[in-house]
C-alpha cells in the first residue's frame, strides 16, 4: 500500500505539470476518467488521460512543441506513425477513436516514464467546469466520471454525482442512450468487462 501511494503521488506530479505546461500554453486540459478513478481507489493508474480542449483543427495546439517534441510528416490523423521522437506516437488503437465525433485526435506519449493519452476533444466551452462537464457527458459509466485539473491557483480532484452514487451503491452504470450519442456502443462490452474485473464486487447496470 506504501509502495503504491508513492507511484501515485508521482503519477499526480507529472499530471500536474503536464496541466500546468498546457495552462501556461492558454489551452483547457483536464485529466479525467480512469486515473483520477484509480487514485481514488488508492490505486496506480496505467496510463493518464488528458483531455484537450480542441477546435476542427486537430493541429492547432502543437503539442509537441510544448513538451519538446520536434514533429516528423504529418500523416493522416490515425495512419501511422507522425512523430520522428518514439516518445510521441500515433495512437495504436485507431479503430477505437476513428468514428468517434467528439474526439479529434489521440496521441500516446512518454513523460517522466509515465504513459499519457493527449486526448483532442472537439469542444468550445466558455470555461474549464463547461469543459469538464462536456468531458463527462461522453463518458458511459458514472465511475469514470472523475477529474483531476488545476482550477484557479489549487488542484482539485473532482467527483460528479454520478461517479459518487455508483461508488457509494458498488454500481458499475451505463446508459445506452449516452453510448448511441457518441458512436461508442461496439465498445460497451470490453469496458464492461475491464471495469468489472477492476471492480468484481460491484454490479453492472445497463439503463
Amino acid at each position: 500500500m506504501k509502495f503504491n501511494n508513492i507511484i501515485i503521488e508521482e503519477q499526480k506530479r507529472i499530471a500536474i505539470d503536464v496541466l500546468k505546461k498546457l495552462g501556461s500554453n492558454n489551452i483547457k486540459a483536464i485529466v479525467a476518467g480512469g486515473a483520477p478513478r484509480n487514485w481514488e481507489f488508492k490505486n496506480p493508474a496505467n496510463d493518464i488521460d488528458v483531455f484537450i480542449e480542441s477546435s476542427e483543427d486537430i493541429l492547432q495546439y502543437n503539442i509537441e512543441d510544448i513538451f519538446n517534441i520536434k514533429p516528423k510528416e504529418r500523416e493522416n490523423l490515425f495512419g501511422t506513425s507522425i512523430f520522428e521522437n518514439e516518445r510521441f506516437k500515433d495512437v495504436v488503437n485507431k479503430e477505437l477513436y476513428k468514428n468517434l465525433k467528439h474526439v479529434n485526435g489521440v496521441f500516446d506519449a512518454e513523460i517522466d516514464g509515465q504513459k499519457i493519452q493527449f486526448i483532442l476533444f472537439n469542444s468550445v466551452s466558455k470555461n474549464k467546469n463547461e469543459f469538464r462537464n462536456k468531458v463527462f457527458d461522453s463518458f458511459d459509466f458514472g465511475l469514470c466520471k472523475i477529474a483531476y485539473l488545476i482550477s484557479s491557483s489549487f488542484v482539485e480532484t473532482f467527483l460528479s454525482d454520478e461517479f459518487m452514487e455508483d461508488f457509494e451503491n458498488k454500481k458499475l452504470t451505463a446508459s445506452i442512450d449516452k453510448m448511441l450519442i457518441y458512436n461508442n456502443v461496439r465498445s460497451l462490452p470490453r469496458r464492461a468487462a475491464k471495469l468489472k474485473e477492476l471492480y468484481p464486487e460491484f454490479e453492472l447496470v445497463i439503463k
